[in-house]
C-alpha cells in the first residue's frame, strides 16, 4: 500500500525575526508530531547526502550545522529529562 504524506515549510524572516511554519494538506490524513519530525529528519538526511554531489559543502560539514543548530536552539537534551 502507498501513502503520501505532504508536509508544507514556509520560512518568513523579518529583520531580527525568524517564524517556521509547517502546514498540511487538508484534504490529506494529517501526521501526528512523530510522524512528521520522522518525515523533516528524511529530508534532512536526504539533502546532507545531496552536499555530496556539490561542491558547496562537504556533507559532514552540513551535518555539523543541523546537530550546532538544534544544540543552540535546545541548548540541552538533559533539560528535557
Amino acid at each position: 500500500m502507498k501513502k503520501t504524506t505532504e508536509v508544507l515549510v514556509i520560512e518568513t524572516i523579518n529583520e531580527n525575526n525568524i517564524e517556521i511554519e509547517i502546514g498540511f494538506n487538508p484534504e490529506k490524513p494529517k501526521p501526528d508530531i512523530v510522524e512528521t519530525v520522522n518525515i523533516l529528519a528524511r529530508g534532512i538526511g536526504l539533502l546532507v547526502n545531496r552536499a555530496k554531489e556539490t561542491n558547496v559543502i562537504k556533507d559532514y560539514e552540513l551535518i555539523s550545522v543541523v546537530i550546532k543548530y538544534l544544540q543552540d536552539e535546545f541548548i540541552s537534551i538533559d533539560s528535557f529529562k
